[in-house]
């Protein structure tokens, strides 16, 4: 999708999912490190803690995919 720069997501950010309607807080951000096949990498994934889903987590470029496609609406902690 577009430049992963331009979104910054931090703890405390409440996010909004227009599809579902469920309300999510950043809860916290840590590194995961994966196998792909051709050798491990590491991303960056959030914990959310969503009103009627609980607690999932998303990688940081999902999160950011979803606000520039309109799924999430960002709402920074002030």
């Amino acid at each position: 999708m577009g430049d992963n720069n331009s979104i910054i997501l931090n703890t405390g950010d409440i996010v909004y999912n227009a599809s579902s309607r469920d309300i999510g807080l950043l809860v916290k951000r840590f590194t995961n490190h994966a196998y792909d096949g051709a050798g491990t990498f590491e991303g960056w994934v959030w914990e959310v803690y969503w009103l009627r889903e609980n607690l999932t987590c998303y990688t940081e470029s999902g999160l950011v995919n979803m606000v520039e496609c309109g799924l999430l609406t960002v709402y920074t902690n002030i």
